[in-house]
């Protein structure tokens, strides 16, 4: 992919737990990764769950491939245009990665 087509700047975070000092942990999702990369609809529908009308979109997230891109799992999240996404599946790069290739559905909780 050229640079051009990455004209998107998405915020990966992992969820994370650390000692706060008293015998407690403190929890919260904490940037793994800033990158810009290319963002491509998928698929979209509206469904009722649980009496809440949700509307999920699946994307294609395109990020360049680096030693942090690789560490990426499905219990990671996308934010992307103040919206919250959860990672759905993570496309295997063989064995010469350029990219990662990552499914994110965005509009439902995690």
């Amino acid at each position: 992919m050229t640079a051009g087509k990455r004209d998107q700047r998405v915020t990966v975070q992992r969820f994370t737990s650390t000692d706060d000092g008293y015998g407690g942990q403190v929890e919260a999702w904490t940037d793994l990764a800033i990158r810009w990369c290319s963002v491509e609809p998928m698929s979209g529908r509206e469904r009722n769950q649980a009496q809440q009308t949700e509307s999920p979109a699946n994307y294609r997230v395109t990020l360049p491939w680096d030693s942090v891109t690789k560490a990426i799992t499905t219990a990671d999240r996308v934010v992307w245009n103040d919206k919250t996404g959860n990672i759905r599946f993570i496309a295997d790069a063989g064995p010469r990665p350029i990219e990662a290739k990552i499914d994110v559905e965005f509009g439902v909780a995690a």
